[in-house]
């Protein structure tokens, strides 16, 4: 019996969290470990065969009041093995901080797995606060927002952070 092959990956699941020191069962940042390193494997694990991949983004990577009504603080970018340790405080502020940090990682690793997965088109969707639906047109490795391929933040545009991020996900996601 032929095995069916999975040609599609939707990367929707995410958390968010009011605490930068929770662990996930690995030992890393929970947030990170969710919203990244979860869709980093996934995506390691099923590449080769994959001809479409969406994972969901969010308007807080921008970490401006226009994008997120000041509900979210801006990311703080550090070396992705940084990100992944749970040593910032067990306060609120650190949980969103990992939470809007997390999301510009998620832009990188799009980036990056759109230059790696040359036969598959790979977005970053940002939902927005309501669901939107139908498909994307747009080059692989775009930011969609509510369906319209747009301009990411600024900070997301990094060639050298998306292979960094790649290389620590590769390294923290291999037993």
């Amino acid at each position: 019996m032929a095995r069916a092959k999975v040609t599609s990956f939707v990367g929707n699941a995410g958390l968010q969290v009011t605490s930068g020191a929770r662990r996930s069962a690995d030992g890393h940042e929970v947030t990170f470990a969710v919203n990244v390193l979860a869709n980093h494997l996934l995506l390691r694990l099923l590449g080769d065969q994959l001809r479409r991949v969406v994972i969901t983004a969010s308007d807080t990577h921008f970490g401006d009041l226009r994008h997120n009504l000041g509900l979210v603080p801006a990311p703080r970018w550090r070396p992705p093995t940084e990100l992944a340790r749970p040593d910032r405080p067990d306060t609120a502020v650190a949980g969103r901080t990992a939470y809007s940090t997390s999301k510009l990682a998620v832009i990188y690793l799009v980036h990056e797995w759109a230059r790696r997965l040359a036969d598959a088109e790979v977005f970053a969707w940002n939902p927005g606060f309501v669901p939107g639906t139908g498909p994307a047109v747009a080059p692989s490795g775009s930011y969609v927002n509510l369906g319209r391929a747009e301009r990411s933040s600024a900070e997301s545009d990094d060639p050298q952070r998306e292979r960094d991020l790649f290389a620590a996900a590769e390294a923290l996601t291999t037993t």
